[in-house]
């Protein structure tokens, strides 16, 4: 029964930590593209995609398999997404980058939408 109980507490401590990560990682996202839009210098749309990449990134570090995005893949048609979103398994570790062979994002493909300006975060 100890053991039971243990096993529980420790499963809602690893859930609690991966909350924190996660609202941490949202709340960097937030105040990077509020950042860039109070500059005055940010482009609407583009400007936050480094913001977008670390987000989804820290997103895929917590499925399995993990997951990694990345910024404006090729055109294979349909014009050029804003963010493919791969598994590790896809390129495997140990392959050279430009030796990797061209696929399609298994986990889907992001458009950003400007929509979401202007942001205020307090």
């Amino acid at each position: 029964m100890v053991s039971g109980k243990l096993e529980a507490e420790q499963g809602l401590r690893a859930s609690e930590e991966r909350t924190i990560r996660a609202v941490k990682a949202l709340e960097t996202y937030l105040r990077s593209l509020s950042e860039d839009h109070a500059s005055g210098e940010a482009v609407e749309e583009t400007s936050g995609y480094d913001a977008l990449q670390n987000l989804l990134n820290a997103a895929g570090e917590g499925l399995s398999p993990r997951v990694r995005a990345i910024i404006n893949t090729k055109n294979r048609g349909a014009g050029i997404p804003d963010s493919g979103l791969f598994t590790v398994d896809q390129f495997g570790r140990d392959r050279v980058p430009d030796r990797v062979p061209s696929q399609l994002p298994e986990r889907g493909a992001v458009e950003v939408n400007r929509d979401y300006l202007p942001l205020t975060l307090r």
